[in-house]
């Protein structure tokens, strides 16, 4: 087609009706990727809290932690379905967030995830979830816990870079 990727469709809104189509069927499929993206981070976030917890290093794992709290505001709500699909949908819905934005991200694909996953751990965990009374600030929490989800939050960022320059 010629025209770069990273062209929003508002741009190309004027070349004509089949033009915007394309692009908004391309946005799409860039977020479906980046969707599927995020739930491969997100099992590869979720295998690092469960080394975590089997060395001791996470008693309580965040998002369990945090259904547990929302489900005392919403308690008809089963733990697992809180949990477990609040966990994988908030990493499918971040993901799609950065297949979205990753064009006009200036780093390699690779770095721009790890980026990315710790700006999604402290905008969730020191800024977010403490706000809302879901999780306490970073400071209040076990270290070990903290570093864990750190270092799992830059492995989602990872493997959301790795696919996102595979398919480039």
């Amino acid at each position: 087609m010629g025209r770069p990727r990273h062209i929003s469709a508002g741009l190309v809104a004027g070349r004509g009706r089949e033009q915007l189509w394309i692009v908004a069927a391309e946005r799409a499929s860039d977020a479906a990727r980046g969707a599927a993206a995020g739930l491969l981070g997100t099992a590869a976030l979720s295998a690092t809290i469960t080394a975590g917890r089997l060395t001791g290093a996470v008693p309580l794992s965040p998002p369990r932690e945090i259904s547990f709290r929302l489900q005392q505001h919403f308690p008809k709500a089963p733990h697992l379905a809180v949990w477990g699909l609040g966990h994988f949908a908030y990493g499918a819905f971040f993901g799609a967030a950065f297949a979205a934005g990753r064009p006009s991200l200036p780093a390699p694909a690779p770095l721009a995830g790890v980026l990315y996953g710790l700006g999604l751990w402290a905008a969730s965990y020191v800024w977010l979830m403490p706000r809302l009374g879901l999780y306490p600030k970073p400071s209040w929490d076990k270290p070990s816990r903290r570093h864990t989800m750190i270092v799992g939050h830059a492995l989602y960022g990872l493997v959301l870079g790795l696919l996102d320059a595979r398919r480039r």
